[in-house]
């Protein structure tokens, strides 16, 4: 796991530990990695790192990396074509997360939440607010519609707003 951004990974262990021997190795400074981790068949990665040839050329056994997450340009696919190195990624990696997110902020802004937040902190409580709008009803456009623009798009008609866009 070259660059994890989270201090437990029994996920990642628990997803593996049944396709064979398996050793951890967390790497947090990609400039010191040890001859038993240019050992490993397999790199884990996120996108803290830059998996470039004159990086992924040191590691003499490897077969796969797997982006934990959607892009791979941190990764440079040329050499790990030309080497045989199979590059896999998540493609679904926070989908739901991310569409949940902007749906969370759409409505946040529809009710004013921030104009509200500021009141109540000043001990202050308005019933009545200008420019506060339901969204059932209104017509909003997605630009982009891959898996996270789909999810939101979903997720929006459910709540009787038309999107456009496509979909």
């Amino acid at each position: 796991i070259l660059d994890h951004i989270f201090d437990d990974t029994s996920i990642e262990i628990n997803e593996l530990k049944s396709s064979g021997k398996l050793v951890i190795r967390k790497y947090t400074d990609k400039s010191n990695l040890t001859s038993s981790q240019l050992d490993s068949d397999i790199i884990l990665c996120y996108d803290r790192y830059n998996l470039s040839a004159n990086f992924l050329k040191r590691f003499k056994n490897l077969k796969l990396i797997v982006r934990v997450g959607s892009g791979t340009d941190n990764i440079d696919k040329n050499y790990c074509c030309n080497q045989n190195i199979i590059v896999k990624n998540v493609p679904s990696y926070g989908t739901d997360e991310v569409a949940e997110h902007a749906l969370a902020l759409l409505l946040a802004l529809s009710r004013r939440l921030g104009y509200f937040q500021d009141n109540v902190k000043r001990g202050e409580w308005k019933r009545k607010a200008k420019d506060i709008y339901r969204i059932s009803g209104k017509t909003l456009g997605l630009i982009g519609l891959g898996q996270i623009g789909s999810a939101k798009h979903f997720s929006l008609t459910r709540l009787g707003v038309r999107c456009l866009g496509g979909y």
